[in-house]
């Protein structure tokens, strides 16, 4: 009797340890997962941003020349411009809860309860 105890919890402790390295490879294997798909989305983001930003810049150049020859003065064409984007900046900044900072926190928040979810499962 005391053998078959014994026995049953050797292989008891083996199926434990059997099931601990199987949700630890998952878990690695979730986050290797999770990283790339984080990796190749700020990669894909950065080299749109990265055209993004030469079209916005030939774009102001271009709308720089046009109100410059509107009022026969490069400087005031430039001036012009450049208080665009200086408004742009001050809304921005002004709306940058609402418009970055919330979004981020709840995407992120989304991100980890829907990943602590599926892990559970």
């Amino acid at each position: 009797m005391q053998e078959k105890i014994t026995r049953e919890m050797g292989d008891l402790k083996k199926e434990f340890e059997d099931y601990a390295k199987t949700q630890i490879e998952i878990s690695k294997l979730h986050i290797t997962g999770e990283l790339s798909r984080c990796l190749s989305d700020f990669l894909f983001k950065s080299a749109m941003l990265y055209i993004l930003i030469f079209i916005l810049l030939f774009v102001s150049l271009a709308a720089a020349v046009y109100i410059s020859e509107l009022l026969d003065s490069y400087i005031y064409g430039f001036l012009i411009t450049a208080s665009f984007y200086i408004v742009i900046a001050l809304l921005m900044w002004a709306l940058r809860k609402p418009l970055f900072e919330w979004p981020s926190v709840k995407r992120f928040m989304q991100l980890m309860y829907t990943n602590s979810i599926n892990h559970e499962e």
